[in-house]
């Protein structure tokens, strides 16, 4: 299952779904979703709770074709993108598990006060898209208007410090771009991946390419089911992924017992498992 937000001006179409809409409405914030194979559709609009993603995962598992088994997928972009990590520090819903964000980052001041959200570490993944044309949220972060951005790399600094549990956070670089690609792409990976952002040369905000499609892809269908059960390999998913006897760096910090952890197919190769 995906829920997806859409950007502050956006009508939901930079999400690449379309369908029957219905109305989730609380009396202090709207909500439009849609129920269209595993996918449903959040838009935001001006006065976001961060409890409603836990209660449209409620109204979808009412849906016998909803499978949250893989956990659910949160992604967003630009002021969708800002809400999720709004949904990371103050949504602990276990079934939240895998997060994706385009163009957009941490606020300067939510930077500045994280440590006082003290987030929990809930073995949880954050990807992140950055265009290095954006003037709109740059990826370098600055001052825009009245509002002041953190950095892309500082935002992913500070997660990759929650889910570390002390641990020294060393980052590493990769030349990501397609070989019939007329742009560069960088990707930048923390803790196995576990925070990882990619930055698109040249792209300004909400600029769309198949690569952002594919990455999305491949987070939805990684193999870390919330609930420790042993899921089929997706064929979205690349050589290293598939592997039963990965064991990525973030294993040993998530806060889940290894009987549940040796379950999960990144982790089923740590020694622990062998034991």
């Amino acid at each position: 299952m995906v829920i997806f937000f859409h950007g502050g001006f956006g009508a939901g179409n930079d999400g690449k779904e379309r369908g029957n809409w219905g109305v989730v409405d609380d009396g202090k914030a709207r909500s439009s979703w849609v129920n269209n194979g595993n996918f449903v559709l959040f838009t935001p609009t001006g006065k976001e709770r961060t409890d409603l993603p836990g209660a449209i995962v409620d109204k979808a598992s009412t849906f016998s074709n909803c499978d949250l088994s893989k956990s659910v997928t949160v992604y967003g972009s630009s002021h969708g993108c800002t809400f999720v990590h709004k949904v990371m520090v103050e949504n602990q819903r276990p079934e939240l598990r895998k997060f994706g964000c385009f163009y957009s980052q941490l606020y300067a001041w939510q930077a500045n006060e994280f440590e006082s959200y003290a987030p929990a570490n809930l073995g949880r993944m954050l990807w992140s898209f950055v265009g290095t044309a954006d003037t709109i949220v740059p990826p370098e972060g600055g001052s825009v208007g009245k509002k002041m951005y953190s950095s892309i790399r500082e935002t992913s600094e500070l997660w990759a410090s929650v889910y570390s549990n002390g641990t020294e956070v060393l980052e590493t670089t990769e030349d990501c771009t397609p070989h019939d690609s007329t742009y560069t792409i960088t990707k930048h990976s923390m803790l196995g991946d576990r925070v990882a952002w990619w930055e698109l040369e040249g792209f300004g905000h909400g600029s769309r390419c198949s690569f952002l499609y594919e990455k999305m892809a491949e987070l939805i269908n990684l193999m870390d089911g919330y609930d420790g059960t042993s899921i089929s390999t997706s064929s979205t998913q690349s050589p290293t992924q598939s592997s039963s006897m990965t064991c990525k760096t973030w294993c040993a910090p998530t806060e889940s017992d290894w009987p549940v952890k040796c379950n999960w197919q990144n982790c089923a190769g740590c020694e622990e498992c062998s034991q």
